[in-house]
């Protein structure tokens, strides 16, 4: 406490109530809070106090990224599943990469449109996705495979390349564009001849 008050973190305030002048701080400590009291809670309430409410969104997800037990984290998941896809995505994302593709796996049962699994994915946004993005690639809609490109850019996984060396061969110019700018980002080596191939493109 003593560090967070010599380096403007906290203040004390009226009557020495701790302020946070930083709120990435407060919802840290949040997190930490909540996730002391997760087993007391019941699913019920769970859902009900927190995550149905976006102010929680941070502090929850920076929960699921705390979480040291397995269960812990499928349970926030799972909940979070039944209130709001988004929040969902977001706290998949959060967990430990090792518990991730299991907790990704219901994105295939989702009656949701191809854009909007294509949201989600990208909303993860960790190598656990990338599967799940490279099969958006066969979808008739040049604008879903173009955000799948582009999500895949942003997560930068080296084994997107393939699905995005392909990509660049599509009939769309918009996904083309994606897919070279997306390997770009991941800058691997392996996709240099591919990219060369397309500054043959004549358009």
């Amino acid at each position: 406490l003593e560090d967070l008050l010599k380096y403007h973190l906290i203040q004390i305030g009226a009557t020495d109530i701790i302020q946070f002048r930083h709120q990435l701080i407060q919802e840290y400590y949040a997190a930490e809070e909540l996730l002391e009291k997760l087993a007391a809670l019941s699913n019920k309430a769970l859902k009900w106090k927190y995550l149905n409410y976006l102010k929680w969104a941070e502090p929850i997800a920076l929960m699921a990224g705390l979480a040291s037990e397995k269960t812990q984290a499928l349970r926030l998941v799972t909940l979070a599943l039944e209130v709001d896809y988004g929040l969902w995505a977001m706290l998949a994302g959060a967990i430990r990469e090792e518990w991730q593709a299991e907790v990704i796996a219901p994105i295939s049962h989702l009656r949701v449109s191809p854009f909007m699994k294509t949201y989600l994915l990208g909303t993860v946004g960790s190598a656990s996705a990338v599967t799940g993005l490279l099969t958006v690639f066969k979808d008739d809609d040049a604008y879903v495979r173009s955000r799948a490109a582009d999500a895949l850019g942003k997560i930068g996984d080296a084994t997107a390349v393939s699905g995005l060396l392909t990509a660049l061969q599509d009939d769309k110019l918009d996904v083309r564009c994606t897919a070279a700018e997306a390997l770009g980002k991941l800058g691997d080596a392996t996709a240099v001849s591919g990219l060369l191939t397309a500054l043959q493109d004549d358009k």
